[in-house]
């Protein structure tokens, strides 16, 4: 499969506009949208990624989260059936939460019993209400895990979606493409981050929200700001985009490239400021 094919499928999975400019900015650039992926690398990529409503219904993630919280309940359920004298036949059903709610009643009736002392009664009790909470702390914990997987993926799409936005800048081309790439994502954090903002797919469009208030979005002499455009100027702003080596009338001629020596050390200069900017002292 094409690198830009495969790219439109992720896209999609997670909601983004492929007619949007933003990627077809992207797949305009023949290098990389007519790049062959080997089919291993398109399938292995397939099983590992999930859409947030493929991940809220993922048998797999449930049961392995579900997993790790059931067998804490089953050890309170044996060791409450061995400290009561329940027989575990008594009450085992075909899930932990059923076989759970019928030992509670079998607690339930031993405190009602007429030959139950108050010592012994007060203890059923206690033991009713610390399973009654066990029981519901397990259904948040397995939610709350598989919120977290599925909130770790959708960073993870969100990031995919960032970094296109990226590629598809017209990055200086002095240093490799990877560094480049890595110091344009610094750039943009860190203005970002001064401006006390992260990054939200809201209407799948990548908008601009307040880190304290994500209701709130983030404007910039009063135009709401998205991350194309915060992009595109902090790149400018920073003289990280590639600069034409003509006038735009034509006239004027176009002056001769530098040895590649004396080019890779104005390049690794510019690249030392860069940094510079970004930690907030000089090299």
């Amino acid at each position: 499969m094409k690198a830009g094919e495969f790219l439109k499928t992720l896209l999609e999975k997670v909601g983004f506009d492929t007619n949007r400019q933003e990627f077809i900015d992207v797949l305009s650039k023949s290098d990389f949208s007519n790049t062959e992926l080997h089919s291993e690398v398109v399938e292995a990529i397939n099983r590992g990624l999930l859409t947030e409503q493929e991940a809220k219904s993922n048998s797999k993630i449930k049961s392995h989260y579900a997993k790790q919280v059931l067998d804490t309940l089953d050890v309170k359920i044996k060791g409450a059936t061995e400290r009561f004298g329940i027989n575990p036949e008594d009450i085992t059903d075909t899930s932990t939460y059923a076989t759970l709610d019928k030992l509670i009643d079998k607690l339930h009736e031993k405190a009602n019993a007429s030959g139950t002392s108050k010592g012994e009664k007060a203890d059923l009790e206690r033991k009713i209400n610390e399973l009654s909470q066990q029981l519901s702390a397990s259904q948040k914990a397995i939610s709350d895990a598989v919120a977290t997987e599925r909130n770790s993926w959708s960073e993870k799409f969100l990031r995919t979606q960032q970094d296109a936005i990226l590629r598809s800048m017209p990055l200086p081309q002095a240093l490799p493409t990877d560094v480049e790439l890595i110091t344009a994502r610094t750039l943009v954090d860190a203005e970002l981050a001064a401006r006390r903002a992260r990054v939200k797919e809201i209407d799948g469009k990548l908008t601009l929200v307040s880190t304290d208030d994500e209701n709130l979005r983030i404007f910039d002499a009063g135009k709401e700001l998205d991350y194309q455009t915060l992009t595109q100027a902090t790149l400018a702003r920073n003289k990280f985009l590639k600069v034409s080596d003509t006038k735009p009338d034509g006239n004027q001629p176009v002056p001769p490239k530098p040895p590649q020596g004396q080019r890779t050390a104005a390049n690794l200069e510019q690249f030392d400021e860069m940094i510079a900017k970004v930690s907030g002292q000089q090299f």
